[in-house]
């Protein structure tokens, strides 16, 4: 399950948001999860906005990592990180 919507970052720079992305227990390490993000990067790279999001588990910034998303920032809030992380539009082979 994904959802994402257009979003203005503290620069006011229009871009989406990913809100939620939850792959069940069960059936991570399938690449489900990965496919789904894919998808919605093609809708953001179309549009030629940037992608932001939060999580709050280490292991999930090597995953977003792998899928272009780089931190710009880091919190810590009552003993537990929130990493913001953006991915940045990717031109198409077919401009």
């Amino acid at each position: 399950r994904r959802h994402h919507r257009h979003h203005r970052h503290d620069n006011n720079v229009p871009m989406y948001r990913l809100e939620r992305m939850v792959v069940r227990t069960e059936m991570q390490g399938r690449g489900i999860g990965s496919r789904a993000l894919r998808e919605a990067l093609r809708e953001s790279d179309a549009a030629g906005l940037p992608v932001l999001l939060s999580t709050q588990e280490e292991r999930n910034v090597r995953f977003y990592g792998r899928l272009g998303f780089e931190v710009v920032r880091e919190d810590e809030i009552a003993g537990h990180t929130s990493w913001s992380m953006i991915r940045q539009p990717v031109a198409s082979d077919e401009d």
